[in-house]
């Protein structure tokens, strides 16, 4: 029997820790945190309380922790977030032997390019999103939009898209050192869980995810991948990874495609990823990784049957208000052309900003236009059958995220208690 430290326990990385601990005999999960209160009502059983490492000095911490390891008789630390994953990072020096050697993690000169994507695009430039650093390289960037995202950064916090002239402004401004202007790629993005050998040298097994819908930043819906060109595309990058980057067991990275179907490597991240739950739909990472790591031995890697390749994860029950934009289409998303010349509209870049991200917070968007309809004499069905597909590329074309496109409005001025600006699209979240 081995014995199982998670640190810190009670976020949902750790819930799929446990679920997927409790079938097996070899294995024995403790949870730890320093706010157990909040963590235990995540659990049946009792969470250990560590000292605060964000209130202590790290020597306190570390003592505390190395008495906590020898008196539950702890053999393996998992990380369970990408804070204490930075926090043993920056206290590199200072983790006591007892408990260095019994975390998974990786060597601190491969550890910084989980934690530092500036450092892993410099690492990799063929496989990542081109980085711009200068007004000149801002606008040789394809496309009309900039992908800003933290250096350091987890869940999506401080990434999205902004027109090239709000990067060039921020450049003019001193651009934030932990900030990064980097192309937009505009396809179709993947998760990818690895598992490796113990030195993180050989590739194991991988599972592709594809990401659906993301709120906060996070994909809570995910539909698994079984396209083999596709796993062709994945496995050379991840053997490109692992050449330089030694992970041991388990991790993952995302992925992203770019307009000729390549993949860019966005990001590599060692914590287990709460979304492994997905992949228990046809095999358990996370059970297979602690089999691997309490026996040793080469796991097993066989498929399970399952019904559906999309996955709903837990906390989609969490609360929060999902709502229906319905969105005009000319004047608001794209520009208005006078006497029906549709074809020659462009988006209006901050708008479709604004209501791409509306659309990554999980609400559902409707586009709702009125075009043709004075042209065809409110005839919808003529509507439809002239201006709907050429209406549907133009959307794509722009890169405008929607669910569905509406045609048929009738023209005029809304007057109602709901209506809302772009602008006033903040004010959402207090309606």
């Amino acid at each position: 029997m081995k014995n199982v430290l998670l640190l810190t326990a009670g976020n949902e990385s750790s819930i799929e820790i446990f679920k997927s601990s409790f079938a097996l005999t070899n294995v024995c999960v403790y949870g730890a945190h320093y706010d157990p209160t909040n963590a235990m009502q995540y659990y049946m059983s009792d969470v250990i309380a560590t000292k605060n490492p964000f209130e202590v000095s790290s020597q306190e911490f570390f003592i505390d922790l190395r008495n906590i390891v020898d008196d539950n008789k702890i053999d393996f630390i998992l990380l369970t977030n990408c804070k204490m994953i930075k926090y043993f990072y920056d206290n590199y020096d200072a983790i006591p032997f007892e408990v260095r050697h019994r975390t998974i993690l990786p060597a601190k000169q491969n550890l910084k390019y989980v934690l530092f994507k500036e450092q892993l695009y410099d690492l990799m430039p063929n496989d990542s999103p081109i980085v711009a650093r200068s007004s000149h390289q801002i606008k040789e960037l394809p496309g009309p939009f900039v992908f800003k995202k933290p250096n350091y950064g987890t869940s999506g916090e401080g990434a999205g898209l902004i027109t090239k002239t709000k990067a060039l402004d921020l450049l003019k401004a001193n651009l934030p050192r932990d900030l990064i202007l980097c192309e937009s790629l505009p396809g179709k993005e993947y998760t990818v869980d690895v598992l490796c050998n113990a030195d993180g040298n050989d590739l194991i097994d991988f599972n592709i995810r594809k990401r659906v819908r993301i709120r906060d930043g996070i994909a809570n819906v995910i539909e698994n991948v079984d396209d083999p060109s596709l796993r062709d595309q994945v496995k050379q990058i991840l053997e490109r990874v692992i050449s330089k980057v030694e992970l041991p067991y388990v991790w993952f990275c995302q992925l992203k495609q770019n307009v000729d179907g390549s993949l860019k490597l966005l990001e590599i991240n060692y914590r287990i990823s709460g979304s492994f739950c997905s992949t228990k739909y046809r095999k358990d990472y996370i059970e297979l990784f602690l089999n691997y790591l309490c026996n040793d031995i080469k796991p097993k890697t066989t498929n399970r049957k399952s019904k559906s390749t999309r996955v709903y994860r837990h906390f989609n029950a969490l609360s929060k208000k999902k709502r229906t934009l319905l969105v005009d289409l000319d004047g608001t998303l794209l520009t208005q052309e006078r006497g029906g010349r549709y074809k020659n509209a462009r988006p209006i870049l901050e708008n479709v900003v604004a209501i791409n991200n509306q659309y990554d917070e999980g609400n559902e968007i409707i586009v709702y236009t009125a075009r043709g309809m004075v042209f065809y004499e409110n005839d919808v069905s003529k509507v439809y059958e002239n201006l709907y597909e050429m209406t549907k590329r133009q959307l794509d074309n722009f890169g405008i995220k929607y669910d569905r496109l509406v045609m048929g409005k009738l023209s005029g001025v809304i007057v109602d208690e709901d209506s809302l600006t772009i602008e006033s699209l903040e004010e959402l979240e207090e309606i």
